[in-house]
């Protein structure tokens, strides 16, 4: 049974890190193979988020709720960062992140289809173990009479239903590579953030503008150019390629960006071709 919630000195109601421990510790007990998560709200205050990180529980959860006018979809970044930070401050390693994006609120608030592509690249490319969506089965609409209607969230916003179905295959296209967890390290050019990801057939950089700015940006792939099989990169559900050059650190390609634009390229290895460690010469900012 849940506790009642108590009041934090921020003003805010939680249940108490105590009760997260002590439910923690019977889940392992009674569920020793399933692991267990615990969810933050995007608000929680810095030093109650150390005190359910300390708990042990296997997984944190970053609830990023509802945006408004004081959570713009670009806070994820920087609050998947803090969360990164007090982790490694509290347990010398940070755990396991999962980013939970909210889709529709129950009074017909919605992220536009740009906006939760956006926000799930955000996520992959800042290094998030795990992706979740979640939405109120019903929302009400009030017509012009102020009368409340319950409408179906995939019906009140069947775009952005559809996007997200389109999300969740491009997802699964590079789940191998993403599942490796390798420490790939996030990189910069210009306000896109991209980050390279691989498995045993396919190398990817995905790469996601943050901050709302259009641009052309240069970014570079640190990958032997021997170990690919064409000097292009297919760029995923888009039906287009872009060249691959060779960069002072590897290869390069450079593309352009509209705002809050998302774009996940796929460089096919040679057949046979093992991930390997970067050469020496590609120095900090490659592989890790």
């Amino acid at each position: 049974d849940k506790p009642d919630y108590y009041t934090h000195p921020d003003g805010s109601l939680k249940y108490p890190p105590s009760w997260v421990q002590e439910e923690a510790a019977k889940g392992k007990i009674e569920h020793p193979h399933v692991p267990t998560i615990v969810f933050l709200s995007a608000l929680v205050a810095d030093d109650l988020t150390r005190e359910y990180i300390a708990t042990d529980v296997d997984i944190i959860a970053l609830d990023f709720c509802q945006r408004n006018f004081s959570r713009p979809i670009t806070l994820l970044p920087p609050l998947m960062q803090r969360i990164d930070e007090l982790g490694r401050s509290v347990t010398g390693k940070a755990k396991p992140l999962w980013v939970i994006l909210q889709v529709c609120a129950s009074n017909m608030a919605a992220t536009t289809p740009e906006e939760n592509r956006a926000l799930t690249y955000m996520a992959l490319v800042h290094g998030a173990k795990g992706l979740g969506w979640w939405a109120y089965l019903y929302a009400t609409h009030y017509d012009a009479e102020g009368t409340g209607v319950h409408v179906r969230v995939q019906d009140a916003h069947p775009a952005l239903w559809v996007s997200m179905r389109r999300m969740c295959s491009e997802v699964n296209s590079m789940s191998e590579a993403l599942a490796a967890d390798r420490p790939a390290e996030t990189q910069r050019a210009g306000t896109v953030a991209y980050r390279e990801v691989w498995d045993n057939r396919y190398h990817w950089l995905i790469a996601v503008e943050e901050l709302g700015v259009a641009q052309h940006v240069e970014m570079t792939v640190h990958l032997d150019p021997e170990r690919i099989s064409e000097r292009e990169a297919r760029v995923l559900t888009e039906a287009r390629n872009v060249t691959v050059l060779d960069g002072q650190y590897g290869l390069r390609i450079s593309d352009g960006f509209k705002p809050f634009e998302a774009h996940s390229y796929c460089f096919r290895l040679k057949e046979g071709a093992e991930p390997q460690p970067p050469a020496p010469m590609l120095g900090k900012g490659g592989y890790f």
